[in-house]
């Protein structure tokens, strides 16, 4: 069964870095522009997300899928916090909800995914690719992304910072090796 990628269709509230840390920690005059230096913090976290697959900073995401599969569904976007719900549509047009209180069951699978099952089956459903969508949060909170992952994406700021568009080199290397550590596996 064909099952999207989770997208998000929500951002986090906030950034793990700010601007005054940054500033302080390229011991940056007040001079520099903030919105660079934001441009730089967002660039550090999305380049962190990609090289591990985790969420840094709570955010909602969503997959779809032509039909509800034998067993559970594996959440791969990490780490898991909770389900949110299971949206579906019948064979007659019909879209329903299925809140986790009521036929689903869900939880953590290991450290960082997590799964989703029903509790019973569902009506014939619609045939189409987004026949069921499942919403489920997933991210660190803020102030619990691990040091070692800011760490990772102050070195890479301070790798664009002091060398914009220059080749890889030393610096970069501890950013990657820094983030390495909380790589995900491909597939669980």
């Amino acid at each position: 069964m064909l099952v999207s990628a989770p997208y998000r269709i929500s951002t986090p509230t906030g950034e793990v870095l700010d601007a005054q840390a940054v500033r302080a920690y390229l011991k940056a005059d007040e001079g520099e522009d903030e919105e660079s230096l934001m441009r730089m913090i967002r660039g550090a976290r999305d380049w962190c997300q990609k090289a591990t697959g985790l969420q840094l900073g709570v955010a909602d995401f969503a997959v779809t899928l032509p039909g509800w599969p034998s067993g559970c569904l594996t959440l791969e976007k990490a780490p898991f916090v909770e389900l949110v719900g299971v949206e579906y549509i019948t064979d007659g047009g019909t879209a329903y909800t299925a809140l986790p209180a009521d036929q689903v069951l869900s939880g953590r699978l290991g450290e960082y995914f997590g799964w989703v099952s029903l509790t019973g089956t569902l009506p014939a459903l619609a045939s189409r690719p987004d026949a069921v969508k499942v919403t489920f949060r997933a991210g660190y909170a803020l102030d619990t992304v691990p040091e070692d992952l800011r760490d990772a994406m102050l070195s890479r700021i301070r790798e664009r910072y002091d060398s914009p568009g220059d080749a890889p080199d030393e610096k970069r290397r501890l950013s990657e090796s820094l983030a390495a550590a909380h790589r995900l596996p491909v597939s669980v």
